[in-house]
């Protein structure tokens, strides 16, 4: 006996299998690339970390006030950098190390420097000069306002923490 016609055609052609392959590859790749490049939060990161070492220092004047019974002396009246230049409010002196451990210094702006021979890494000592990068100001009232006055972006508001007065 014969068979007639054709035997019927089962799969798919090693053609269509490669092509659906292909696809199937591209649109893994493709959608890789959305979900494993890391976004940038480094502007976000760096005013959270800004937020938190202003908190740290306002902690530092509030501990000394409420140690002392007073604000640190001679807080100024303007806007003022915190560190230990010569135009700069130093802090350093009446916090650190009895209320902080250190003063924390802005993420792209704080610097600190040792002289030659210094073997200190705190502010308060020998041979160390810092800018923190954030600044202070008490106004007539008592309030003092410690504010980070750096921003990554141009339309970055400033951050401030204030402390209220005594009573």
């Amino acid at each position: 006996m014969t068979r007639t016609g054709r035997l019927c055609e089962q799969g798919f052609t090693l053609v269509e299998l490669l092509a659906a392959t292909g696809i199937i590859v591209a649109a893994t790749l493709f959608s890789l690339l959305f979900l494993l490049s890391p976004a940038d939060f480094s502007e976000k990161n760096k005013a959270s970390e800004r937020r938190a070492e202003i908190a740290y220092i306002a902690q530092g004047i509030a501990r000394y006030a409420t140690d002392t019974g007073q604000l640190p002396p001679d807080m100024p009246s303007q806007l003022t950098a915190i560190g230990s230049y010569e135009d700069h409010y130093n802090l350093c002196t009446f916090l650190v190390p009895k209320y902080l451990k250190d003063l924390p210094l802005d993420p792209t702006g704080g610097l600190k420097l040792a002289s030659s021979g210094s073997h200190g890494e705190r502010c308060d000592d020998e041979g160390i000069t810092y800018g923190t990068s954030y600044a202070i100001v008490k106004d007539k009232t008592g309030r003092v306002t410690i504010s980070a006055p750096v921003a990554e972006a141009e339309d970055a508001p400033a951050i401030e923490i204030t402390i209220k007065p005594l009573r």
